[in-house]
C-alpha cells in the first residue's frame, strides 16, 4: 500500500530519533525534502540500469494525473494540456508513460519528438494519428484535439512536484534501500552520527 510523502518523512524522523526524548534536529518539512531527494535518486538508478526501448520502467513508481482539460493556443495553432505533476527528467521524456483521452485507456496517444510534423513533412501522418511531446510543464499534441474528452496521464513524477498528502509511489522491492539512502542524505546534511542500520529501520 502506498504512503504519502508526509508519512515517509515521519518514518524517516522516527528512524533517526527512535526515542521520544531525542532532540530532533530534522523538522518534518526538511524530512520531506530529504525523502524526495532519495526517491528521485533511487528511481534514476533503476531506470538507467533497466532502460529499454519500450520505455517501461522497473517497478511501480507511477502517479496518475487525470481530468486534464485540453486547451488551445491560438497564437501557435496547437492544442495542449498543463500537467499538475512534473515528470522526472529521463531519457526521451520516458517519465511520461501513458496518455489517453476519455475512459478508454487503450485509445492512447504516442510520444513523438518536438517538431514532429515539421521534421517528418507529414510522411508518417498515417502511422501516428495521435501524438504528443513534452514542453516544459505541458504536453503539446501534434493533431487537433478540438472537442476532446479530458486527458489522463500516467507518469513517473518528480518527487518535488508531489504534495505532502499525495501518494508517494515507491516500489516495495527497494523501499528499505530508499529509506537507507534517505537516512544517509539526512545524516550528511545535518552532520550527526549515522548509526541506523537496516535491522532497525521501521517500515
Amino acid at each position: 500500500m502506498y504512503k504519502t510523502k508526509k508519512l515517509y518523512a515521519q518514518q524517516l524522523i522516527s528512524n533517526l530519533y527512535p526515542s521520544p526524548t531525542d532532540d530532533k534536529k530534522l523538522e518534518e518539512q526538511e524530512a520531506m525534502l530529504v525523502v524526495s531527494q532519495a526517491r528521485d535518486a533511487i528511481i534514476k538508478k533503476y531506470l538507467y540500469s533497466n532502460y529499454t526501448e519500450d520505455r517501461r520502467p522497473f517497478g511501480n513508481w507511477l502517479s496518475l494525473d487525470e481530468g486534464l482539460e485540453v486547451q488551445h493556443d491560438k497564437s501557435r495553432g496547437v492544442y495542449f494540456i498543463e500537467l499538475n505533476y512534473k515528470p522526472i527528467s529521463f531519457i526521451a521524456d520516458s517519465g511520461i508513460q501513458h496518455v489517453w483521452a476519455g475512459k478508454n485507456e487503450d485509445d492512447f496517444l504516442q510520444p513523438v519528438r518536438a517538431g514532429f510534423n515539421w521534421l517528418t513533412k507529414g510522411r508518417f501522418s498515417g502511422l501516428i494519428t495521435k501524438g504528443f511531446y513534452l514542453e516544459g510543464g505541458k504536453l503539446i499534441f501534434v493533431q487537433s484535439m478540438k472537442d476532446s474528452a479530458p486527458i489522463s496521464v500516467r507518469l513517473i513524477a518528480d518527487s518535488s512536484s508531489l504534495g505532502e498528502n499525495d501518494l508517494f509511489p515507491i516500489d516495495g522491492s527497494v523501499e528499505t534501500e530508499f529509506m537507507q539512502l534517505a537516512i544517509q542524505f539526512a545524516s550528511t546534511q545535518k552532520q550527526f552520527p549515522q548509526d541506523t542500520t537496516s535491522d532497525n529501520i521501521s517500515q
